[in-house]
């Protein structure tokens, strides 16, 4: 990964690992780390910028998770207090 990763989440039976950067989120089977099942990019968009935000490219986002639904089969992202 080109950017530090800020939140990882495993699904509630260990098979998938989710990652996330300051822009992207990819999703790996334990075990398969040479290349991601699914990767998202988040676009730029004044909606995600923080409330604490200029709207400069310098401000930095300093809180990120992620999280699954009980089954595995959703997962959240949120980055401050914006959630995808």
């Amino acid at each position: 990964m080109d950017a530090s990763v800020l939140a990882l989440a495993f699904t509630p039976d260990g098979e998938f690992l989710a990652g996330a950067t300051a822009s992207m989120v990819m999703i790996w089977k334990v075990g398969e780390y040479f290349m991601p099942r699914a990767k998202w990019t988040r676009m730029p968009h004044p909606g995600w910028l923080s409330p604490k935000s200029t709207g400069n490219a310098d401000d930095v986002e300093d809180v990120h998770c992620l999280c699954w639904d009980a089954n595995g089969e959703k997962l959240a992202y949120g980055a401050n207090s914006r959630v995808s």
